[in-house]
């Protein structure tokens, strides 16, 4: 649902240069060799490794200067300690933790 969710309002906003990508999150980014303004991830929310999520994308360099990564995950994960943790929002039992590359 995300992903065609994120299909549509990229669409209708007429993002220019814009690429959405539905796969394993662990898979893609051993074999990306870009880097983006903008990265949203939505993993299944039982997923054991999600905390590896943030600490990756950083690692790899896939988020260029000033650019966004938003995780979406429950309250039982905590990413206010991390680096580039910026904010989150709270919607109940979804939570979007927000990272800026500064």
């Amino acid at each position: 649902q995300m992903f065609s969710f994120i299909k549509k309002t990229a669409a209708l906003l007429q993002l220019q240069n814009f690429k959405v990508v539905k796969s394993d999150v662990f898979r893609f980014m051993e074999t990306c060799h870009d880097s983006f303004d903008f990265i949203f991830a939505g993993p299944p929310y039982a997923l054991t490794t999600i905390d590896d999520i943030p600490k990756l994308v950083f690692e790899k360099g896939l988020l260029n200067e000033g650019g966004w990564f938003i995780l979406e995950h429950t309250p039982r994960n905590n990413y206010k300690d991390f680096k580039l943790y910026k904010n989150e929002r709270n919607y109940g039992t979804t939570i979007f933790s927000i990272f800026v590359m500064e």
